[in-house]
């Protein structure tokens, strides 16, 4: 079951702070009457280091157990990225698909919160990262954590456009009002259009706002397997997929006869025609952003082939 709202939680870098953001966010959410549960859908860690993994400071946050925010056989006891912790435990390595099955709810909750391992492009598993995780879940908003030393406008820039079109908030983690170098960073990168929050208020009340609107995209994942990955657009009027590349060839079947407006990577627009019901094929390699530019709802189910 989906939460009402879905939040994933990244970072620039391990050891950054993800995980106590996660937990006083949830704190904080709770606090405002808000139901929040939430997911480490797996786990590498060193108990020699740590007091409690992930998954317990988490659960305290929330009141979960914390089996039920990760599986047991998704917790891996060696400070390595969970594929290589499972290579060097001669354990299975947990799969794309069951990493994202694992970030299920058994219940209806308002805010869901999923938080990765180590940076946004660090391994989950065997060819996927983080970055796949926010494409499979289309999460409401991302939070980034990151701190305000120097460096920090590099790994934000770097992250954003990764993340592309995708919703997300920058949080300062460890942000000290009385640095000079931390209240510049921030202000420098406001002012160049980015969210940023300082605080765990500031977090929440940016998280609350952006709910407050239904995004004009929304992509579900249907399926995904070794061969096919299956997913549902749905683009409504004034709504845009954002910048995007098929690295696979497609097959689209249009739900919904609609106008869509496409642009490619010479800026050239041109307008297609979606028919319900009528598929059509592309090869891999295209490149182009989707805009719905008309009155009726887009509505489309992607077929990718690998």
């Amino acid at each position: 079951m989906r939460p009402e709202h879905l939040f994933v939680i990244t970072g620039t870098s391990t050891e950054i702070g993800k995980t106590w953001v996660g937990a006083n966010l949830a704190t904080e959410l709770r606090r405002r009457g808000a139901t929040v549960s939430a997911r480490k859908p797996v786990q590498s860690y060193d108990l020699d280091e740590l007091g409690s993994t992930d998954a317990e400071v988490l659960a305290r946050a929330t009141g979960e157990s914390p089996e039920l925010v990760c599986r047991p056989n998704h917790s891996l006891p060696l400070s390595l990225a969970p594929p290589m912790a499972a290579a060097e435990l001669r354990q299975p390595s947990p799969t794309f698909e069951a990493i994202l099955a694992s970030c299920a709810f058994e219940r209806q909750f308002e805010i869901g919160l999923v938080e990765g391992v180590g940076g946004l492009l660090s391994p989950i598993a065997e060819h996927s990262d983080t970055l796949d995780l926010i494409e499979a879940l289309n999460p409401s908003c991302i939070v980034v954590v990151t701190d305000a030393r120097l460096g920090v406008i590099h790994n934000v820039r770097a992250i954003s456009t990764a993340l592309g079109s995708r919703p997300h908030i920058i949080f300062l983690n460890r942000f000290d009002g009385s640095s000079r170098l931390h209240r510049l960073n921030d202000s420098w990168l406001r002012d160049q259009g980015f969210e940023v929050a300082t605080t765990i208020t500031e977090l929440a009340d940016a998280l609350t706002t952006a709910t407050d609107h239904d995004p004009k995209y929304r992509m579900s994942l249907l399926a995904d397997t070794p061969t096919v990955r299956i997913t549902q657009h749905e683009i409504t009027p004034g709504g845009e997929t954002g910048w995007h590349r098929h690295d696979f060839p497609y097959t689209v079947t249009p739900l919904r006869t609609a106008v869509v407006d496409i642009t490619n990577p010479d800026g050239d627009t041109s307008n297609f025609e979606m028919v319900a019901g009528e598929s059509y094929d592309r090869p891999a390699g295209i490149e182009h952003n989707l805009a719905n530019s008309g009155t009726n709802d887009v509505s489309f189910i992607e077929v990718e082939r690998r």
